[in-house]
Order: C-alpha cells, then sequence, then structure tokens
C-alpha cells in the first residue's frame, strides 16, 4: 500500500508538471501544493535550505518555490548573489521587504560582477549603503564616466546616512575627493536630523574655524552646562545658522528656561520659514505655554505653523481650533481651525476628530442645527473615539451593530488566486505566523477597499493577531465596524478574569499586544496585556501564586490573570475611573499624580475629562487611553449582542 500511495503522489506530479506548462492551466491548490511540499517551506522557516533545496527537487510547487527563495534571501544567514537579489527583485517588485533586498544587493556586489549590469542596476535603484555607492563609483569609471562617479559621491555624503564603518569605507577609498565644504554640508545635515554622534565624527575633517561652530551645537544637544557660554564664542552670522537657532530653542526648552518664548518671539520669522524642521518644538513651548495657563502666547507659538498636510499639520491645525475654543472663548475662530481641518484630512481618526470639535465649536455659538450636522459627520465612524463621543451628544446609543463580512463564491475565487492570498494559507499552514502581516499589508497597499475587507476576513480566520493587524492597517483608510477587526478570547477560563468586563480586557489587550500571547516590547512587556516582568512579580505575590518569567512570555492565561488583577487593583485606586486607571498602566501612577497636580482630576465634575486627556503632555498616552477606550465601546455592544443571542 505504502509503494501503491507513493507512485500515486509522483503521478500526480509528473501529471501537474505536464498540465502546468499548458497555457490556461490554474495553479495547483493550496491543499495539494502544501501536501507536496510544505517539508521544504517548514525547512525554510527553520532556515535549513539545503534540506529545503532537496525538499522542492522535482516538484512543481510553483508559490512555495518563490516563498523558500523569498524566505532565504531576507534571512541574515542567506548567502543570497548579487544576482539572485537582483532577479527577485526584478520579477517581484511589489512584495514585501523589497527595500531590505536591495540593501542586501549593494552588500554582495563584487568587483568582478558584470559593470554593465551593476551600472544598470545603480541607475534604477540608487544605492543607499557605502558599498553600493563604492560599487556604483567602480562601475561609472569602468565605463568610462569619471565627472557621473564624483557626482554620485557627492551626493551620497551629503544626504545618505552611513555607520561609522561605512564611513570608514568611503573615507578610505576616496578621502582626497571629498572637499572640506562637503563634510561641512553633512555634519549641518546630520545635526539638523538630530545625528549628534554621527555629526562628531566628523569634526576632524573640518577647517578649523568651523569646528567651534559644530562643537557648540553638539553642546546644544547633549545639554551641555555650559552651552549657552558657548554661543558667545561664533560669529554674528554663525549665530544666525538655522540649525543652530533649532538647537537653542531645543536647549532651552529641555531645560525649563523661562526665556524659551521670548527667543522663539525674537526668531519667529525665520522659524516660520522653516515649518518642518520646527514644529515639534513649537508643538513642545505651544503646550509649555499652555500648562502655565498662558494660552494667548500658546495659540501664537503655533499659529501660522506653515504645515499643509500629515500628523505634524493635524496636530497643529487641531490645537489652534481646541485653544481658540475651550481657552480663549473664541468659537467661531476654533470652527474655522476644525472646518479646515475636516476638509483637508480623510482617516477615520482624523475626521471624526475634527467633526466633533467642529460641533463643539457651532455649539458654543448656539448654532444647535449645524452642530447637529458635524456631529452626524462625527458619527459616521462609531468605531473611534470622537465618533463615539458624538454619538453621546445626538444622544444616540453606542451599542451599534458590528456587521460580518462575506462575500460571493465568485468574489472569494478570484481573491484566493492571488499570489499573496496563496503565500500567506501557505505560510500559515507551515506555522510561520510572524510572516503573514507583511503579506497582508502589501496586498491592502495595492487593494480596492472591497478586495481590502476579503483580506481582513481571511486573517480573521487564520489568527487573531493577524486580523487586528490587518484592521490596523486599513483603519487608516477605511471604516472597520466588522466583527473580524475585534478578536475574542476566553477570558472566562481564568475565575479572576472574571472581576472586569470581558469588554475592557480585550479592549486593553487589542491595543497592547493586537491578541499576540508572545508579544514582547523593546521595554521588557510580556505577553498578551503587555505586562512587565518587575510588575507581574509583585501582583503574583498579592495573589498567592508562584512567578513565572517563562509563562508570563508563552502562556496567555497566566499573563491574562497577572494583567488583570494589576488592572483592577489600579482601577480601585482610581474609583473606577478608567481614564486614569488608562492612564497608569499606560504612563505609570506617578505620571497621573503629576497630570492630576497640574490639570485637575477627571473625576471632578467640574473637569472636563475629554479636556483633561487632550492635556497629556505624551501623544502615546493620549493615543493610548483614545484607542483602548473606543475598543471598550465596541466590545460592549459584541458582548451585549451575544448576551441577547
Amino acid at each position: 500500500m505504502k509503494i501503491k500511495k507513493t507512485l500515486l503522489i509522483r503521478s500526480k506530479i509528473l501529471l501537474w508538471g505536464v498540465l502546468s506548462s499548458l497555457p490556461g492551466i490554474a495553479l495547483p491548490s493550496i491543499e495539494y501544493e502544501y501536501q507536496i511540499c510544505g517539508d521544504a517551506l517548514k525547512a525554510a522557516g527553520q532556515e535549513n535550505w539545503s534540506k529545503a533545496t532537496l525538499s522542492l527537487s522535482g516538484k512543481q510547487c510553483p508559490t512555495v518555490k518563490k516563498l523558500v527563495t523569498y524566505l532565504r534571501l531576507k534571512s541574515d544567514n542567506s548567502m543570497g548573489t548579487f544576482e539572485e537579489y537582483t532577479k527577485f527583485i526584478g520579477k517581484n517588485s511589489k512584495w514585501p521587504w523589497i527595500h531590505v533586498f536591495k540593501k542586501r544587493a549593494e552588500l554582495v556586489v563584487k568587483k568582478n560582477d558584470n559593470p554593465t549590469q551593476t551600472l544598470a542596476w545603480f541607475k534604477k535603484y540608487p544605492p543607499k549603503m557605502a558599498k553600493g555607492v563604492v560599487a556604483y563609483i567602480q562601475a561609472l569609471k569602468q565605463q568610462g564616466f569619471p565627472k557621473e562617479a564624483k557626482i554620485i559621491l557627492e551626493k551620497a555624503w551629503l544626504h545618505q546616512d552611513f555607520s561609522q564603518d561605512e564611513e570608514k569605507i568611503l573615507l578610505t577609498n576616496y578621502k582626497n575627493l571629498i572637499s572640506p565644504a562637503l563634510h561641512l554640508g553633512r555634519a549641518q545635515r546630520l545635526l539638523r536630523e538630530n545625528k549628534v554622534e554621527a555629526a562628531n565624527r566628523l569634526a576632524s575633517y573640518l577647517p578649523k574655524n568651523v569646528r567651534q561652530f559644530i562643537k557648540v551645537r553638539i553642546a546644544l544637544r547633549d545639554r551641555k552646562h555650559d552651552a549657552l557660554k558657548l554661543l558667545l564664542t561664533l560669529s554674528e552670522k554663525q549665530r544666525m545658522d538655522v540649525g543652530l537657532i533649532h538647537d537653542e530653542l531645543k536647549y532651552r526648552l529641555r531645560n525649563d528656561d523661562l526665556q524659551a518664548y521670548a527667543f522663539f518671539k525674537k526668531n519667529k520669522a525665520l522659524i516660520e520659514q522653516y515649518p518642518e524642521v520646527f514644529w515639534s518644538s513649537r508643538h513642545t513651548l505651544g503646550r509649555d505655554l499652555m500648562t502655565a495657563g498662558r494660552y494667548r502666547e500658546a495659540y501664537q507659538v503655533i499659529h501660522r505653523h506653515g504645515l499643509i498636510q500629515g500628523e505634524k499639520f493635524v496636530e497643529a491645525e487641531w490645537l489652534l481650533g481646541w485653544i481658540s475654543l475651550r481657552f480663549l472663548n473664541q468659537p467661531r475662530q476654533a470652527f474655522h481651525h476644525f472646518d479646515h481641518l475636516y476638509q483637508k484630512v480623510n482617516t477615520p481618526y482624523s475626521r471624526s476628530k475634527a467633526a466633533y470639535w467642529a460641533g463643539r465649536a457651532a455649539d458654543a455659538q448656539k448654532f444647535p442645527q449645524e452642530a447637529h450636522l458635524w456631529y452626524q459627520k462625527s458619527a459616521y465612524y462609531p468605531a473611534t473615539y470622537y465618533g463615539q463621543l458624538a454619538l453621546k451628544a445626538l444622544d444616540k446609543p453606542q451599542n451599534f451593530h458590528l456587521k460580518s463580512l462575506s462575500f460571493p463564491l465568485s468574489e472569494m475565487r478570484q481573491f484566493e488566486s492571488h499570489e499573496f492570498v496563496r503565500a500567506i494559507k501557505l505560510l500559515h499552514k507551515a506555522g510561520l505566523a510572524e510572516e503573514l502581516l507583511p503579506f497582508g499589508y502589501m496586498f491592502v497597499q495595492s487593494s480596492s477597499p472591497h478586495e481590502a475587507l476579503m483580506m481582513l476576513s481571511l486573517a480573521s480566520s487564520l489568527s487573531p493577531q493577524f486580523a487586528v493587524g490587518m484592521a490596523d492597517s486599513m483603519s487608516i483608510f477605511h471604516n472597520t465596524h466588522y466583527k473580524e477587526a475585534y478578536p475574542q478570547v476566553d477570558s472566562k477560563k481564568e475565575t479572576s478574569l472574571q472581576c472586569l468586563e470581558d469588554a475592557m480586557i480585550h479592549a486593553l489587550i487589542r491595543k497592547e499586544s493586537k491578541f499576540n500571547p508572545m508579544a514582547l516590547s523593546q521595554a521588557g512587556a510580556c505577553g498578551m496585556m503587555q505586562v512587565m516582568p518587575s510588575t507581574a512579580k509583585m501582583v503574583a505575590q498579592k495573589l498567592g501564586i508562584d512567578f513565572s518569567e517563562t509563562r508570563l512570555k508563552t502562556d496567555p492565561h497566566y499573563n491574562m490573570l497577572i494583567g488583570t488583577a494589576y488592572l483592577k487593583e489600579r482601577l480601585e485606586d482610581y474609583q473606577g475611573s478608567i481614564i486614569l486607571t488608562l492612564a497608569a498602566y499606560n504612563a505609570g501612577p506617578g505620571s497621573v499624580r503629576k497630570w492630576i497636580e497640574r490639570y485637575g482630576d477627571p473625576r471632578n465634575p467640574e473637569v472636563d475629562p475629554i479636556d483633561w486627556v487632550e492635556k497629556i503632555p505624551y501623544s502615546e498616552t493620549r493615543n493610548y487611553i483614545q484607542r483602548v477606550m473606543e475598543n471598550n465601546v465596541v466590545y460592549q455592544a459584541i458582548f451585549k449582542v451575544k448576551e441577547e443571542e
């Protein structure tokens, strides 16, 4: 029987090999391809390239073969050649990690590679790394283009970032071709981009008369105590350098210098010419002035920000409206800012926020009908924090119904034939969960909203972390209030989890780890609820259970037991205030105590909790509170429907 089964499989492989060469023949099914070549994909996941190659020998598994090549070239131990990388990129330019493959190609290009091919490659994809720059210059010289080679070197030295080792490569090869002016230009750019260490490496290559200038800028960046005194050693012309002014403003802000506003005002005309460069400092100064109760000055700092799009524009324009409405009693002026913001943004978060506050500004002007229309615009996005606040303003229930995704069979067949969908399914079968999201992201970027929802549906069927990852990437462009975007876990397996609403647990997990039980933050927070081991040890002692860092990182129910107990403790500390509890969970109880002293207590009816959250100086914490609270409302709606069924 075993011999017959082997012969049957071999005959199927041979038949597929013949059929796949004919025009119009469909690809093999995912199940068939995995049955035949799944071992190769598993071996590739373990970086056993020889076994993967051997397992594919003589088999017709087009998607698996490409995935094995992809995983090998992506690996740090790939041993891929310049030809392999360029060939893969040429045929698969829309695949994930292609930007990494381009860098890898630069690292492996050799002097004896065909200069014509090397030149053609770098003309299409300009080098980003020192080895690539050297290879490009060598190819240009070999082909008789010395002037072009010099231009490439100068552009790279001025505009590209290199590690210390990469700088040594370029300086070793072309030290005599890099002028002091190029060194100075590079140093100024690096300082402007806050890359102080890299700029400091260049000091010895600069003329003596400009070394002091670099020294002063680095002193400001490093917050040296004598930095302001060192400024006096510079010429008047040097003192008017934009980068230096930026450094001095940041220095004064970081040192809580009371003269920061006066310094800003003195240099405002110049600062306004560089909106992107100075926005972060203007934002910090504006919020500092608000904390000090100097609202009119805060408005003046942010006014005429010069930004036209992106996150910085959204923050600047919204702040102008918020300050006008809530602190300057100028609702008409505020409305113009919120209206302008609404017209310029397209993400659900930004549109719902702008529309909600436009409604508040209309209300403040006693225009109830106009306010109602703006709240309706905000409520169009019911899965967002401000959309939910708009529903409250409209006296509408927040228990909206989440739709489930379903698609006609004909559409699903077409969707499932897409190369990335096939790749995702095969990778999932091979247990390579960490490889799924990049393919999902790339699919969504080039798909219609309808196709993106099909990817969300697929992600939901494969893993909760994949589903949340896809929902997050899609929420930038689309409404994602579908059940598939909100996974669920069985939190009732641990009795201590029942002390909190399931909705809040799910809301926090969705934000903290995206339901990835193996999640590990850079700070060391672990698992589903991103608990620090030191915190977990303390909580375990209070619960009377053994502490295990291994279980904290690998056992989702143990992690949730610890995390929920800690969350309950914080909730009790703050007398049931979800806002303060979440603020403490994210930024720590010490920060919360400071903010209560500074901004008042949001549990006090006289303190607007919406304003209180927006006053928090950490954008990460503001975003965290709002995302968890909006998730909580959605999960409450989900669990209410479940109870009624």
